[in-house]
């Protein structure tokens, strides 16, 4: 129900904390909507770690460790590319360090009320998205794209990153709820965990 017990883990934060430990979550969220998810369980950043964005974003004591950015200009070439595909996406999302830009094409930001994933809505994942008319809008770099099919592979998509020489360099990484996300070649929660025992 995407929920915890959340009297179970501020005990368990606190354990943690008294051991000078971190709890890390790696996760495919962006942090924005972890935030949210753990609002109050460590107000001071000291317990608490991400790998998030399937390891494109690093944080520890509540400042950015790392970023892996996507060229912009292949951001900008799948932008154009991925609304023509033979089965265009449900949902398709370009992530930043502090928001989530969606195309104004999308039935769900037409109407924000119908559910992504089939369990929330696209302002309980991505909490401060952003409606793009045009790829110009994109104003900060960019570290994953989410792409979802309710009822496709995504097949399309993995031939064009495979084969399209644009795209070399890129790969992608199955997320939650059937969702695939573009990520840099060498990203992933494994990446972003080495970062962070590094640092």
């Amino acid at each position: 129900n995407n929920s915890f017990d959340r009297q179970k883990m501020a005990l368990v934060l606190e354990k943690i904390k008294k051991l000078n430990g971190h709890f890390v979550l790696a996760t495919g969220n962006q942090i924005k909507r972890i935030d949210r998810m753990f609002d109050g369980l460590d107000p001071k950043n000291e317990v608490i770690s991400y790998v998030s964005e399937n390891g494109a974003l690093v944080a520890s004591d509540g400042k950015l460790i790392s970023q892996s950015v996507i060229d912009p200009n292949k951001v900008a070439y799948l932008y154009g590319l991925i609304p023509r595909f033979q089965t265009p996406p449900d949902l398709l999302m370009f992530a930043s360090q502090t928001s989530s830009y969606m195309p104004e094409w999308q039935p769900v930001v037409k109407d924000q009320n119908l559910k992504i994933f089939s369990t929330g809505t696209i302002n309980e994942f991505y909490p401060g998205w952003r409606p793009i008319k045009s790829v110009s809008e994109i104003t900060e770099p960019i570290d994953k794209i989410s792409l979802y099919w309710h009822d496709y592979d995504g097949q399309q998509l993995l031939d064009e990153i495979q084969n399209d020489p644009v795209l070399q360099g890129l790969q992608t990484l199955a997320s939650g709820y059937g969702a695939i996300d573009i990520v840099n070649g060498e990203v992933d929660k494994a990446f972003g965990l080495k970062i962070l025992a590094e640092n």
